[in-house]
């Protein structure tokens, strides 16, 4: 499942330090037209 959040570090930490889910993936990248975004992934503990 995909979200779109608007502040990544709140969502960070809801997932991690509210719901207890792990922190796999914190990636800068950037979109087919250069700018930049952000591609985190979380999963259950």
């Amino acid at each position: 499942m995909a979200l779109v959040v608007d502040d990544y570090d709140e969502a960070i930490d809801f997932f991690v330090d509210v719901l207890g889910f792990a922190l796999v993936e914190d990636s800068a990248a950037t979109t087919n037209d250069g700018r930049p975004k952000r591609w985190v992934v979380v999963q259950p503990s």
